[in-house]
């Protein structure tokens, strides 16, 4: 009965001994993160690394993103999808090795994935939108950013993207009405002034 007794105290201080040092792997990370010694941050999650674990692959893809390994960053949030395939936050994190790499179709597929999980999703309607812009798709950029403007009506950037794709579409009133709502948001702004100036 005592061994028994002993193998159980043994086994749980085994596993406590694990999560501090699992839990010490990540506070470390954290320090050489700071310094922006991200290989050291890096070092610190593969001496512990689960590849089921969705929480160091996660780790890892940001730590790869920040040291400019866009391959590898962008490997590890996958990964981080492939566990949970519902997880906006892994979603987002891939969009930025994506976005770095430059790979624009590849970045509307993924907005698309999560609008599809979070129709309401801002960050994801507002860089839809914006890509939408820059293709000169305005009819499809006003769709998605007015849906995102009815939760953020005073959002800076959003009500300037609007006078701006209001512009491509012609629609020059509505256009002065966002800049307007921009201009309150930021009066100070010479770029936009400007901007505004042209339409006016």
């Amino acid at each position: 009965m005592k061994k028994i007794i002993l193998s159980v105290v043994l086994f749980g201080a085994v596993a406590v001994n694990g999560q501090t040092s699992r839990l010490e792997s990540f506070e470390k990370s954290y320090i050489q993160e700071s310094y922006k010694n991200y290989e050291g941050a890096i070092q610190w999650i593969l001496d512990i690394y689960d590849e089921n674990s969705y929480v160091d692959n996660l780790r890892l893809g940001w730590l790869n993103y920040l040291q400019g390994e866009y391959p590898k960053s962008r490997t590890y949030y996958e990964k981080c999808v492939e566990l949970k395939p519902e997880s906006i936050e892994a979603l987002v994190g891939i969009t930025y090795p994506v976005y770095a790499l430059s790979d624009q179709n590849e970045l509307k597929r993924i907005y698309l994935r999560i609008l599809k999980i979070d129709p309401n999703y801002s960050y994801a309607l507002y860089n839809l939108a914006s890509i939408y812009y820059l293709e000169k798709d305005y009819k499809s950029a006003d769709e998605l950013l007015l849906q995102s403007l009815k939760m953020f009506p005073f959002d800076y950037e959003s009500n300037l993207l609007m006078a701006r794709i209001k512009v491509g579409l012609g629609e020059i009133e509505s256009a002065k009405e966002y800049y307007q709502i921009a201009l309150l948001y930021n009066p100070g702004d010479a770029d936009l002034i400007e901007e505004n100036a042209k339409i006016n």
